[in-house]
């Protein structure tokens, strides 16, 4: 099973029991062929047991020196970026299980953070998961229970296979998680969304603001001008060379990373606050250079900072790693037009 399943950042999971049933698979049969040695001939069991012995010992040496994740933190870090990327009371959504589930692990296990709502946004499309919302979050339950229970019933009838209305299904999902949103704005608390954006999930309307690794979600654009404060985030361990490549955190994790920080980034250069930009660009350029965003606020800066030849470059290397284009060649047009506007004056006779 864990060689044929196609989702590949799940198959770590799988291999962890696959190797724990197989070592217990390998002493059974070692112990089967040694009850099939006669009795009567000692030496040759006592060797087949000391090979098994010195086998044993030989390969838990071998894992022992060979294990690769017994200084890897990078999902800790990932754990302790998320939740401080949401304030206190905060409701969470997320559709990144790579993220959830060492969150859900450090809630469920280690205590931390109890006082949010952390939901998998996908998983919302499983009636079990619903189910378990309701039960551990009834205050939370009865804020949007009309909602709720629309929902709950339509994806009864999916679940059941029995004939349902996939718009309808769809409708009622997105305005679940709607209900929940403003039912959490209506009480004071806060919303974040950490990956992916779906923005059919959150009300019409609301304004997103680069936090953490994750938006806040605010009631409105006029909300959007208020200071949001960034969260305080570690890279150590993102940022480590002894540590080996791992798929799922290069292809789902640096990219969020790289992606929150260097709207941040952005965020911080249209307050006017440039020594906040370029920390939190310089960190996003350290975890990927050649990433086109991160590139392109490096560029925004330098342009902001009047010096726009330099801003051009920086343009184009973001366009050749995959940047926007018209957006690129629209900001390159106006560095170019900026520098040429610029006041010259003759040198001294």
């Amino acid at each position: 099973f864990a060689v044929r399943y196609e989702i590949a950042e799940d198959q770590a999971a799988y291999y962890i029991p696959t190797f724990l049933a197989t070592a217990l698979l390998v002493v059974l049969g070692i112990a089967a062929l040694l009850s099939r040695i006669p009795p009567d001939r000692i030496a040759l069991r006592n060797t087949a047991i000391a090979a098994a012995i010195v086998g044993g010992v030989v390969l838990t040496a071998h894992n022992v020196h060979e294990r690769a994740r017994s200084g890897d933190g990078r999902a800790i870090e990932s754990v302790e970026n998320f939740l401080a990327s949401a304030p206190r009371g905060a409701l969470v959504f997320t559709p990144e299980w790579n993220l959830y589930a060492p969150v859900l692990a450090a809630r469920a296990v280690d205590g931390k953070r109890p006082d949010l709502l952390v939901l998998d946004i996908l998983l919302l499309r499983r009636g079990w998961y619903l189910d378990a919302f309701a039960r551990r979050n009834p205050e939370r339950y009865q804020e949007v229970k009309g909602a709720f229970d629309s929902y709950r019933a339509a994806l009864a009838g999916w679940e059941e296979r029995r004939p349902y209305d996939g718009d309808r299904l769809t409708k009622l999902l997105n305005g679940f998680t709607e209900s929940l949103t403003r039912a959490a704005w209506n009480r004071g608390a806060d919303v974040t969304w950490i990956g992916t954006m779906l923005r059919e999930h959150l009300p019409r309307g609301c304004a997103l603001v680069p936090s953490g690794i994750g938006y806040r979600v605010l009631d409105g654009q006029s909300a959007a001008a208020a200071n949001v404060e960034d969260a305080p985030l570690s890279f150590s361990m993102a940022l480590s060379a002894l540590l080996p490549v791992e798929e799922t955190f290069e292809l789902k994790i640096r990219p969020l990373y790289v992606s929150m920080l260097a709207q941040r980034a952005m965020v911080e250069l249209s307050k006017g606050r440039t020594r906040e930009a370029v920390a939190r660009n310089a960190i996003a350029r350290q975890l990927n250079p050649a990433d086109p965003l991160a590139t392109e606020v490096a560029g925004d800066i330098l342009a902001a900072g009047m010096r726009p030849s330099e801003a051009v470059d920086l343009y184009t290397e973001a366009l050749r790693n995959g940047g926007d284009g018209a957006r690129l060649g629209e900001k390159s047009r106006r560095a170019l037009a900026a520098a040429a506007a610029r006041p010259t004056f003759p040198k001294r006779p």
